[in-house]
């Protein structure tokens, strides 16, 4: 530790969503357009806050309930991930402060581990870096270069050895 107080870091790794941004609404968002596609009605958009957090395909899961076949499951998961990718953008937004936190930390690197799927992550990231004022993230790591499924979703110490 410095005699300030501070630690010595080089490296500080964010994850995306929930911590960097808040897109809980876009996701509800196209969740429900999901749903209206499949003869379903709406979910009450606190509900499917509460089901983010462990990937597209158990949102989708989630969401839509019980009782349908894994084709069913993949026809929902495409018709989320088409609409989402048209809509991230909509209500996304850096969390208040984010961006003043990021300045603040522009001396290190800064980085973010995400298991959000490739495409809608470079749409709010674009490839390699994202710089907002004269802080600039460098995108580590995304899952679907995993493949979805995995039990280390965003990687655990794993995806750090890159």
């Amino acid at each position: 530790m410095e005699p300030n107080g501070r630690q010595n870091y080089d490296l500080v790794v964010f994850d995306l969503d929930g911590t960097l941004i808040d897109s809980k609404l876009d996701l509800a968002n196209s969740v429900n357009f999901t749903r209206h596609q499949l003869g379903l009605s709406e979910l009450e958009h606190q509900l499917i806050f509460n089901y983010i957090g462990d990937g597209a395909t158990m949102l989708i899961r989630r969401a839509i309930g019980e009782g349908l076949s894994e084709l069913d499951v993949q026809r929902a998961l495409e018709i989320f991930l088409s609409h989402y990718r048209e809509h991230l953008l909509d209500n996304t937004t850096l969390y208040p402060g984010v961006a003043e936190a990021l300045e603040e930390l522009r001396p290190l690197k800064l980085a973010v581990l995400t298991n959000k799927p490739l495409r809608p992550t470079e749409a709010i990231l674009p490839p390699g870096t994202w710089t907002r004022g004269a802080a600039t993230l460098c995108l580590l790591y995304h899952v679907c270069e995993r493949g979805e499924g995995r039990t280390d979703r965003r990687g655990g110490r794993a995806a750090l050895y890159l």
